[in-house]
């Protein structure tokens, strides 16, 4: 009797949390729209509002279910880009709701969580790098995309924070993107050593020169606010000016390298078309020679 009591019970808890994860995974989020650099195959959960607790609880809850229940390694890499992606998105809603202490460490962990998620990606690379197939293609260019993705979010940030905190308080999350860009980069050196397809790894070096094109418009713009910053408190009402306008600047900058990007992206976006199109006849060609074999 007791032995069944157990079991009931068991089976009512595992009953529970499936319903838990299951309505966890729709209750206030919506999809992320399409843009050029927005994800393929991958759709993004993003909430509506800052999630409590609770629902952070229950989202880690889904988060490691769903990997300890997927066993297709390019499957699973798909799935912790997901998770990174909406990680991430969560930490920028948490920011821009509140920046006090408590919300602001809560912060930080989406974006350790985030960064955990990319890690494991390039751990296990090898096991889904070597099926190259059109889903590891496309596992690769999301991969590039989140990087680009991640700049783009942590530019944000750093806007809507840059008059909110103090500068070492911006500091620690610039850490954290530091350290998730090392990850991604390392991951897109070791993609772009491999036997890829050309369309693919030109994708790769057209991301990794936007992405040093970007870094390198970052720091330009850190260098002179830091100078102007020092110069506003030195007395300098001119720099104070100046700095009113360092952000369109900063903005214009990577407005432009991101339209030059796309302009790139067009030609490869055919390309891949066409390379598709040339695998999908070969398929079908050796599929209609096999069955003429076995006809003859």
């Amino acid at each position: 009797m007791a032995y069944a009591l157990r079991v009931s019970r068991g089976l009512l808890w595992g009953v529970g949390l499936a319903a838990i994860l299951f309505i966890g995974s729709f209750a206030n989020a919506q999809t992320a729209t399409g843009t050029d650099d927005s994800l393929e195959g991958i759709e993004v959960q993003v909430p509506d509002k800052t999630p409590s607790p609770w629902a952070l609880f229950v989202r880690g809850l889904r988060e490691r279910l769903s990997e300890w229940t997927t066993f297709d390694p390019t499957a699973k890499a798909e799935k912790q880009l997901q998770f990174a992606e909406e990680r991430q998105a969560i930490a920028e809603k948490i920011l821009a709701e509140s920046t006090d202490d408590e919300e602001r460490a809560r912060a930080e962990r989406m974006l350790e969580w985030a960064n955990r998620y990319m890690e494991k990606i390039d751990a296990r690379k090898d096991k889904w790098i070597e099926k190259r197939d059109e889903r590891s293609e496309r596992l690769m260019r999301n991969i590039a995309k989140h990087e680009l993705r991640r700049g783009q979010l942590f530019d944000r940030i750093e806007e809507k924070l840059d008059e909110k905190l103090p500068e070492e308080k911006i500091e620690r999350l610039r850490k954290l993107q530091e350290r998730g860009s090392e990850v991604n980069k390392r991951l897109l050196n070791a993609l772009e050593n491999e036997n890829i397809p050309e369309a693919v790894r030109e994708h790769l070096e057209a991301v990794k020169a936007r992405i040093e094109a970007h870094a390198e418009a970052v720091s330009s713009f850190r260098e002179k606010r830091q100078e102007l910053l020092e110069a506003a408190k030195a007395g300098d009402a001119s720099a104070t000016a100046t700095l009113k306008t360092l952000w369109d600047e900063r903005k214009e900058k990577l407005g432009d390298i991101r339209e030059t990007f796309q302009e790139k992206q067009e030609t490869f976006r055919e390309e891949v078309k066409e390379e598709m199109q040339e695998r999908k006849e070969e398929r079908q060609a050796k599929k209609a020679a096999t069955s003429t074999e076995d006809t003859d």
